[in-house]
């Protein structure tokens, strides 16, 4: 069964539509988990209810005792990510909550744009062809833009900008991850360049096609979220994202 309209409205309103385990911003793809699930008589209220999108709704939800692997989220754990993001967005007051977090929005921002440059890695990637040799060293921005995200210095007050920045940095992460694990490097005395194992295409070619289609589906994601960080930056914070002079708001 699923929450009252009254509690569905004020879980989502809570959320500003965004996962309370993973802060991605998910619209219409969310879904409103119990807490204490219905067979176990959790009750349709507020307290009971958590915003998740649908791939930590499954990690939530599909445990299997039986077959433990992992740990297992408690109802404490969930009520706590729950509190913690809702307190955020509340705090984050929509795109104008003061004027000093704007400037401290606007001050992040541009530092992002300095460690994840568009003519840096980015640029790279939008041209990366992962069937052919490349120079894994291009795609050095990555791993030191997520790191940089690790820290609480890396929040924006926001909450919507900050789902996208926690979105970019989880799919730096994913696409980086993919290529060191199904690249190697060539055998050359030039640049240390990386490709598939060559061997892959024709002796397992349902395996090279499954690791392509992998990769250029976690590039999207990558893409797609640096896309959106930019175009958010210009929106809410008037900001260009430039790697090559110091952001000031737009005239």
């Amino acid at each position: 069964m699923s929450f009252p309209s009254a509690v569905a409205d004020k879980a989502l309103v809570a959320c500003g539509r965004c996962c309370c385990l993973c802060h991605k911003f998910c619209g219409g793809k969310i879904e409103l988990n119990h807490i204490i699930q219905e067979a176990d008589d959790g009750p349709q209220t507020l307290d009971n209810c958590i915003p998740v999108c649908f791939d930590c709704h499954a990690d939530v939800g599909h445990y299997n005792k039986s077959h433990p692997r992992g740990k297992k989220y408690t109802a404490a754990e969930l009520r706590g990510h729950r509190d913690a993001w809702y307190a955020k967005v509340a705090a984050s007051g929509g795109p104008t909550a003061s004027d000093a977090h704007l400037q401290l929005d606007r001050k992040l921002f541009s530092k992002l744009s300095e460690i994840l440059p568009i003519a840096g890695s980015m640029a790279f990637i939008r041209e990366l062809n992962v069937e052919i040799p490349f120079c894994f060293k291009e795609l050095h921005d990555l791993p030191t833009f997520w790191r940089f995200c690790e820290g609480p210095d890396a929040e924006f007050m926001d909450a919507d900008l900050d789902a996208i920045r926690a979105a970019l940095a989880r799919a730096a992460f994913n696409f980086h991850g993919l290529l060191g694990q199904n690249t190697f490097p060539l055998k050359s005395d030039g640049d240390l360049l990386n490709e598939l194992p060559p061997e892959w295409h024709h002796e397992q070619p349902k395996r090279y096609h499954q690791v392509v289609d992998e990769l250029y589906r976690s590039r999207r994601e990558l893409l797609d979220s640096f896309d959106a960080l930019v175009r958010a930056g210009r929106r809410k914070l008037g900001v260009d994202y430039s790697p090559r002079r110091k952001n000031l708001p737009l005239p």
